[in-house]
C-alpha cells in the first residue's frame, strides 16, 4: 500500500533536505583538502537524489510522468545547492573570502523558491507534469 501524504509533508521534508545540504556544504567547505570537500558534498548530493524521489510524494501521482519524478524532482531541489557549492569552492580556490551569511540567506529565501517554481512551470511546459 502506498502511503498518501498530507500536502505539507513533502514541502517540509524537501525544505529540510535543502537545509541539510547547506549544513553539509558548510562543513565540506571547511575541510582543508579540496578533494575531500568534493567527495563529502557530492556524496551527500548522491544520497539526496533518491531522497528527493521518496520525499516528493509524486510516486503515486498519475499526473507526474516518470521523467518528472526521476529527473524533474532532483533538478528542482538540488540545482541551487550544487551551484552554490561549486561557486564557493571556486571562490575559496581563488583565495577569495566567501560571504556566508548574506548570500546563503538570499539563496535560501529567494533563489531556491524562485528556482523551484520555475522548474515546476518548466516541467508543465515540457509535459513531465500533466493537468
Amino acid at each position: 500500500m502506498i502511503l498518501a501524504l498530507a500536502s505539507w509533508v513533502p514541502l517540509t521534508s524537501l525544505s529540510a533536505l535543502i537545509l541539510a545540504l547547506y549544513a553539509i556544504k558548510f562543513f565540506a567547505l571547511r575541510l582543508k583538502q579540496p578533494g575531500a570537500a568534493y567527495v563529502v558534498f557530492l556524496s551527500a548530493t548522491a544520497v539526496a537524489i533518491p531522497l528527493s524521489w521518496w520525499l516528493s510524494g509524486d510516486s503515486n501521482n498519475p499526473h507526474v510522468t516518470p521523467l518528472g519524478l526521476y529527473f524533474g524532482s532532483p533538478l528542482a531541489i538540488l540545482v541551487i545547492p550544487l551551484a552554490s557549492f561549486f561557486y564557493d569552492r571556486a571562490a575559496l580556490s581563488a583565495g577569495d573570502k566567501v560571504g556566508w551569511s548574506s548570500r546563503t540567506a538570499i539563496e535560501l529565501l529567494v533563489l531556491v523558491p524562485v528556482w523551484f517554481l520555475l522548474s515546476v512551470f518548466a516541467q508543465f511546459a515540457i509535459g513531465w507534469v500533466e493537468i
